[in-house]
């Protein structure tokens, strides 16, 4: 509405764009204009608390997202071989028809030790 109103030779877009440095200039300035009412000594965080808090975290997260993966792939599989029994091979160039095509099953597998 204000760029119709507003005799301009920015378009549109350069419009909005200008209008949103304005506002990101206003809230700078309600910004500091706070800060220099409201002053407050800068705090300082110890660095071992801060650092120990972090790695505390990180080996939370790794342990959230590692434990169920390994859990569930050491816990129900472990000793237990997962045998092949079907295989099919398709080959094909771009968007052609196959050229060779093979497929092979066996229900009774086994293999030596």
């Amino acid at each position: 509405m204000d760029w119709m109103g507003t005799d301009t030779s920015l378009t549109f877009w350069n419009w909005v764009e200008m209008e949103k440095l304005f506002a990101e200039i206003y809230q700078l300035k309600c910004k500091n204009s706070t800060e220099s009412e409201y002053l407050q000594p800068p705090r300082k965080e110890k660095r071992l608390l801060s650092l120990v808090f972090g790695l505390t975290s990180l080996i939370i997260v790794v342990g959230v997202t590692i434990f169920p993966l390994a859990f569930s792939v050491i816990g129900s599989t472990f000793g237990q071989s997962n045998l092949p029994y079907e295989v099919k091979v398709k080959m094909v160039i771009g968007q052609y028809e196959p050229i060779y095509e093979m497929s092979a099953e066996n229900t009774s597998s086994t293999i030596d030790t």
